[in-house]
């Protein structure tokens, strides 16, 4: 793809219209060539802007986005996390496939995004992926470092009423069963909803908590 140094100031008209054609060809390095556009903040690139054609190009463009957003926001310490939050809320402000929500699972191993910005846009992308984020026993786990707060209970029961495979519904589970005994919340409903989940996948033992 083409270096992120060399956008050119001139026809850059006609190069955002190839890059958005190429996704039809060369959907990979395509995709790369336009969220390096996004982080750089280059004309034409906004992230909302990015999201809306994302998701007219296919039904997983914006969750495979996502997923490479989070790694290359692992990998590099000084990537700027401003353009990457903006597009996430883009999306889940969006009315998208369930598909298109899966890949923001991967978020939950960045390290260095804020606790709270992770929760409120996860918890925003589970309850609109039906489907199961990916990474979803890592979801769950990251959000029980933080199980005393309402979002994050709310989160793993989203996670538990999606469609996750069968190993990721235990290891979610384990991880709700252990938040809804420990948990210090006075949202009733919040608890309520994640028993009510954990019931549903017959993790019968929270009734004996009660």
């Amino acid at each position: 793809h083409r270096d992120l140094h060399s956008f050119p100031t001139r026809r850059s008209s006609d190069l955002r219209e190839q890059s958005w054609n190429a996704m039809a060809t060369i959907p990979a390095a395509a995709q790369v060539h336009i969220l390096h556009g996004m982080l750089w903040g280059v004309q034409g690139y906004a992230p909302a802007t990015v999201v809306e054609k994302l998701a007219a190009v296919s039904g997983s463009a914006v969750s495979d986005a996502a997923q490479w957003l989070a790694w290359a926001a692992g990998q590099a310490a000084e990537m700027e996390l401003g353009p990457v939050l903006d597009f996430w809320m883009s999306a889940v402000e969006s009315a998208l496939p369930a598909e298109q929500y899966k890949g923001f699972g991967f978020f939950a191993g960045v390290e260095r995004l804020d606790d709270d910005e992770w929760l409120e846009l996860t918890l925003k992308a589970a309850q609109r992926c039906s489907s199961g984020l990916e990474q979803a026993g890592q979801v769950a786990r990251r959000a029980a470092t933080r199980a005393d707060d309402p979002r994050a209970i709310r989160l793993v029961a989203s996670l538990l009423r999606s469609k996750l495979e069968l190993w990721e519904i235990y290891d979610v589970a384990q991880v709700g069963v252990e938040m809804y005994r420990q948990t210090a919340t006075e949202d009733a409903a919040a608890k309520a909803e994640l028993r009510e989940r954990l019931l549903e996948r017959e993790f019968l033992e929270v009734r004996a908590d009660d």
